[in-house]
């Protein structure tokens, strides 16, 4: 006898793990190359200084997540699914640390650290640049488990147009500043911005929070 005749709900069939990984690897690779025509655009129009100041003003933070975050967000993946009562404070701990990560290399960069960073790469620019990163872990550090959290809940095409769609106006954005301006600062002040359209998706999550925590 069918299951809807015995009472029993139909259940919805879940995304596969093919079309889940299809998604995410053409995410990722669309933000590859994304990556690639703005540093063909800004190597075009740029002078080798500006370049330089662009890519080493990032350097700094990209060395330093890996090390502070000590794969906090890859941990979702493991903690989320096995908790059965408070998923929230899964969550809620594991932003908690990466705020404390993102807390210590603001502090670095804020007392000085970026006057040892722009002595070491020899860039008297970066004393102007570096300082605009103060605030940028403390935005995006604590966020950089929503991944996890969607591949959970199943909103793996929702995470995979995100990344497309994030990268593409990151990098029509770097573009445009790179043609009006043709200097490192817009660029790179539009980068800095542009991290803050995560917090949409974050917003995304709290409002859908319930119907998969």
């Amino acid at each position: 006898m069918p299951d809807s005749a015995q009472g029993v709900p139909n259940k919805v069939p879940e995304t596969t793990r093919a079309s889940k990984v299809l998604a995410l690897s053409l995410g990722s690779a669309l933000s590859m190359v994304a990556s690639i025509v703005f540093g063909m655009v800004s190597s075009r129009f740029l002078s080798k200084h500006d370049y330089a100041t662009i890519q080493q003003t990032f350097l700094a933070y990209n060395f330093a997540v890996p090390i502070l975050m000590l794969g906090l967000p890859n941990a979702v993946y493991y903690f989320l699914p096995r908790e059965k009562q408070c998923k929230r404070g899964v969550l809620v701990d594991n932003i908690a640390l990466l705020l404390g990560a993102g807390l210590i290399f603001s502090l670095f960069i804020g007392f000085g650290g970026y006057k040892l960073l722009a002595m070491r790469f020899n860039n008297p620019d970066l004393l102007h640049t570096l300082p605009w990163l103060v605030l940028y872990p403390l935005l995006l550090m604590p966020v950089a488990g929503v991944s996890a959290v969607l591949v959970y809940a199943d909103q793996t095409k929702t995470l995979a147009v995100y990344n497309v769609i994030s990268s593409l106006v990151l990098t029509l954005s770097g573009i445009v500043a790179v043609l009006a301006i043709k200097s490192y600062a817009a660029p790179i002040v539009v980068r800095i911005i542009s991290r803050r359209r995560k917090q949409c998706l974050v917003n995304l999550i709290k409002n859908d929070y319930r119907r998969f925590v």
